[in-house]
């Protein structure tokens, strides 16, 4: 497997939401599966922000969960 191959499949890989730190992990990789997507800098931010909030209620309020992300290429 290629490094930018390994790369796409450890961003694409699910990320299970139990503790605080899962929901900073969801939010980097947010950020990083945006910009690998090819999304400018402020679209990559408010991902990464709405990804955040929506994984920290998921651990505060629905006892965890589990975060994957996709891309799909027009």
């Amino acid at each position: 497997m290629s490094p930018v191959t390994a790369r796409a499949a450890s961003l694409l890989a699910p990320l299970t939401l139990q503790t605080d730190r899962d929901v900073t992990l969801a939010r980097r990789r947010a950020k990083e599966t945006g910009q690998a997507a090819g999304l400018d800098e402020p679209t990559c931010a408010r991902l990464a922000a709405a990804v955040s909030e929506l994984c920290r209620n998921a651990v505060h309020h629905g006892g965890g969960g589990e975060l994957q992300f996709s891309v799909t290429v027009d």
